[in-house]
């Protein structure tokens, strides 16, 4: 490249402050050991952009303070930009003219980026360096690179040298991504590796190695003082700017520290010399305007803040002024079991009344419950109210049923409809009913539902619900299907006309559905163990333990025994010989004589009843039970028991999805089964399956949709289990079928 001689002029230095820095930071001086100047001034610039460094310390130490001014001629001048989109570097120019730029930043891809262009704004040749996390080159292309977008814009860390300040701009960054768990421990290493292996002579002069000096300190300090030079900016005003500076100054300290392993302490001093330092100026230059911002801010401030919020809350300053009686009972509730009970009948009292007499002065319909008795006797029918059996005839109008509307156990029967069962558009209270007043009813139903039993028992019966009798009977459920389904499987594999399609899916079917059974299993199994209190009842705290809690020991035996038979080397938990001692115990207590409901009776707290439908009589019953069942869950800590509750949840689901699952096979194995070829299939049956395939098309986006709306917590948080693996392999299972029965159909014209 050929220049033309440039006219005398005032040589001009190879650094500029960024905006706002400092006019008096000097530039670092230039060490004495450098290479020989290069020939021309170009191809020295040439040489030195597009060398072929292997590493990224490499590439851009040669750069890193002057832009390489002190290895170039005097000719060529170095401009340093600080922010260019995310990026920082230098521009040159010859005899001032624009003659290359140099750019070091983050791709798009994630991966460290330095491009260098020489000729602008027509660029003659460009190149991108494309280092790993790690620092090493991965690949250089000749095109510009797309670069990645800023998180947040460039600070001043570092005035003396744009590539180390957008260094530590980027480790700021990493470290905060650290406290979250997103940070790229690769890219962090690299950088603080470099900053803390240069030579001793590049090292010191970082910024960072002037300690009570730090230009980058100093710049925020001054940029403070004329800030409170500022006549414009009242003192609540000045003060909240100087919070986002002060914000900032701790930042840089505490990058700096960590990236050097710095003592904080004995480097992050210098901030608070810095800021009394700077208050003392402060003070100096407006100290009436100091003074009388002080006073109001400890004075008149907090005075203002508490009105503004009474203004801003008016509505619940009042409520709680006129409720703050109901406080006692709600806070000593579960010390004082009647306390809702109290509340309850007081609003029910008046709710009642308000009722009464609005429907003698006609203004409205009667309540919900008394409009249905009324719609059942005029109709022909009886209403039973109560918790005995005595049954009472209502004319239409009456207000006898306000009383039992009280109670809230109203029954009625012998409806007559086309279906022969009550629909809530058969009673036009029900159906007419708002939302708001439907919400009101259920708040009288928890009233009245918290005012008949104590907290104790309330949860433990949730527990028994929940725990002892609903997760056996989904797991057994679904088992079941799977064993339905291999049944009809072998049936049908003794069929001589079986097409060799049929033939294999049916083998593959059979291998999934095992691997399945395996996961219920291993499932069951691990929330038996879970819960060792209230399922196994380790300490023998319980005092009404029916059968129908026990079936869960004795199911999982039996699992266990088919299991066995299936898979020889299957390994037993290590508190298995528990689980089979429950269970022997269990079949032992079961009282097999008579039909099915002869067996409940002898079996059943609820059905050993005079009346089953009788709940005082059932919860007199079960009371101490549940109470004890609650107590027994709090074993656990609060934190625990949420863990777990959410855990179970989450395979309960899937374990629902796996049932739901597999009873659409089994139908669709017998529609197959029916018609062994194309022709033979119906129109009905296509349009079957064509329903089948939606449905389980839903239930593999619940499948789906569940794991991965709880993944994170489960494979990264719960640490020693390995549901996240099993579930995600369950999930590939469901998939593998699919796949094979959509191109199974498809061969058919099925779906």
């Amino acid at each position: 490249m050929t220049t033309t001689p440039a006219q005398p002029q005032t040589p001009q230095p190879f650094f500029q402050s960024p905006p706002g820095a400092l006019q008096t930071v000097q530039p670092p001086p230039r060490p004495n050991s450098r290479p020989s100047m290069p020939e021309t001034d170009l191809s020295a610039l040439r040489k030195l952009l597009f060398n072929d460094a292997r590493e990224i310390s490499e590439a851009i130490k040669p750069f890193l303070f002057d832009g390489a001014a002190s290895i170039l001629q005097k000719r060529v001048v170095t401009q340093p930009a600080f922010d260019e989109n995310g990026t920082a570097g230098f521009n040159f120019s010859i005899l001032g003219a624009p003659a290359a730029s140099l750019r070091f930043g983050q791709a798009e891809n994630g991966d460290f980026c330095l491009y260098c262009v020489e000729g602008t704004p027509n660029p003659i040749q460009c190149r991108a360096q494309y280092f790993s996390a790690s620092g090493n080159l991965l690949e250089i292309r000749n095109e510009e690179p797309t670069w990645a977008t800023p998180a947040k814009p460039l600070i001043t860390m570092d005035p003396l040298c744009p590539i180390a300040n957008w260094i530590y701009n980027h480790l700021a960054l990493e470290y905060e991504g650290a406290e979250s768990g997103s940070a790229n421990t690769a890219r962090i290493r690299t950088l603080e590796n470099f900053l803390r292996d240069l030579e001793s002579g590049l090292r010191k002069q970082l910024s960072v190695y002037q300690h009570m000096r730090d230009p980058a300190i100093e710049m925020i300090r001054q940029q403070v003082v004329e800030l409170e030079l500022d006549r414009v900016l009242s003192w609540n005003e000045r003060r909240k700017t100087f919070e986002a500076h002060w914000a900032n100054q701790s930042l840089i300290l505490k990058t700096k520290a960590r990236a050097h392993r710095l003592p904080f302490f004995a480097y992050g001093i210098q901030g608070l010399v810095s800021n009394a330092r700077g208050f003392g100026k402060r003070w100096l230059h407006r100290p009436f305007s100091n003074s009388l911002g002080l006073l109001l801010r400890f004075t008149v401030d907090p005075v203002r803040w508490f009105f503004r919020v009474v203004r801003g809350n008016m509505g619940y300053s009042i409520a709680m002024a006129i409720y703050s009686p109901f406080t006692f009972f709600f806070i000593t509730q579960p010390m004082n079991p009647h306390a809702m009970w109290a509340v309850g009948n007081v609003r029910s009292a008046y709710i009642n009344t308000t009722d009464c007499i609005k429907s003698l002065l006609g203004l409205t319909a009667l309540p919900a419950t008394a409009s249905a008795q009324s719609y059942a006797s005029t109709s022909g029918s009886t209403v039973t109210t109560g918790t005995g059996g005595a049954t009472n005839t209502f004319n239409k109008g009456s207000l006898a049923p306000l009383a039992a509307a009280a109670v809230g156990t109203t029954a009625i029967t012998n409806m007559q409809t086309k279906s022969n069962i009550l629909l809530s558009t058969d009673v036009p209270a029900v159906d007419g009913q708002s939302w708001d007043d439907r919400m009101g009813r259920f708040k009288d139903m928890q009233i009245g539902y918290e005012g008949g039993m104590e907290f104790a028992p309330r949860f433990g019966r949730l527990e028994q619900m929940e725990t002892q009798l609903n997760w056996p009977l989904i797991v057994e459920g679904a088992w079941e299907e799977m064993e339905r389904y291999l049944t009809q499987i072998a049936d049908a594999e003794k069929r001589r006309d079986l097409p060799e399609d049929l033939a294999a899916f049916f083998k593959a079917e059979q291998l999934r559905t095992h691997q399945l059974e395996l996961y219920l299993w291993d499932r069951n199994v691990r929330f038996i163990l879970d819960h060792p209190y209230s399922m196994m009842d380790e300490s023998h705290d319980q005092t009404s333990i029916d059968y129908y809690v026990g079936r869960t020991f004795i199911n999982l035996q039996r699992m266990t025994d088919v299991l066995t038979q299936r898979f020889p080397n299957l390994k037993m938990p290590g508190q298995y010989g528990k689980i089979a001692d429950l269970a022997q115990k269990y079949k032992n207590s079961y009282h097999a004589q008579g039909d099915m409901f002869d067996r409940l009776k002898a079996n059943s707290s609820v059905f050993s009843q005079r009346d089953r439908y009788n709940t005082k009589e059932l919860r007199n019953t079960m009371r101490r039970e549940w109470e004890i069942l609650y107590l027994l869950s709090n074993k656990a800590q609060e934190a625990s028991n949420a863990g777990l509750q959410m855990y179970i949840w989450s395979v309960r689901n899937a374990v629902y999805v796996l049932q739901s699952v597999h009873s659409a096979k089994r139908e669709e194995l017998r529609l197959l089964l029916g018609g062994m070829d194309a022709k033979s299939a119906t129109a009905l049956d296509s349009a079957t399956f064509q329903r089948i395939d939606h449905q389980l098309e839903a239930l593999f986006h619940m499948l789906v949709l569940e794991y991965t709306s709880i993944r994170y917590e489960l494979s990264e948080k719960l640490t020693n289990d390995i549901e996240s693996v099993q579930r995600k392999k369950v999930i590939e299972n469901i998939e593998s079928y699919l796949k094979d029965r959509e191109t199974l159909l498809k061969s058919r014209n099925l779906i």
